[in-house]
């Protein structure tokens, strides 16, 4: 009896420790993503969703694929002059560790002026391993001065 419960245990714990370790890659792969977007724009972003990930924009619009998503963030992406960068504060993951999402902060600065919003990433695990956004949605505010 008493290995039983040894066994139960320590499945418990391994399985808590893999749900931790999911946060972690989730949060990791959001800072990677934020990284590669600065250093390298429209294409940078559209790599890291799934060929069937989705935003959805600011009036409600739902883009599909990453052609698509990337069509729509080159204006934004690729003009020097802008910048947008982000910091996941929280990830949550299945107990599978294939699904999972990311809540954080944000900042666009464009020539018309500065916004800071909030977002969720949902990310999907593919099969290589890497998570993938499968779907973006963010808000944002001008900022006051």
């Amino acid at each position: 009896m008493p290995t039983r419960l040894l066994l139960f245990l320590a499945a418990i714990y391994l399985g808590a420790a893999s749900l931790k370790d999911y946060q972690t890659q989730l949060l990791n792969a959001d800072r990677a993503f934020d990284r590669a977007t600065a250093e390298n724009g429209s294409t940078a972003w559209a790599s890291f969703f799934a060929e069937d990930g989705r935003m959805i924009r600011g009036d409600g619009q739902i883009v599909a694929g990453r052609p698509a998503i990337r069509e729509l963030m080159a204006p934004l992406l690729d003009n020097k002059d802008n910048s947008l960068r982000w910091e996941p504060d929280f990830a949550e993951s299945s107990k599978s560790g294939d699904l999972g999402y990311t809540t954080g902060k944000s900042k666009l600065h464009t020539k018309n002026g500065d916004r800071e919003g909030r977002y969720v990433t949902i990310w999907r695990r593919d099969k290589s391993g890497q998570w993938k956004a499968v779907l973006d949605l963010g808000v944002s505010n001008p900022v006051k001065k």
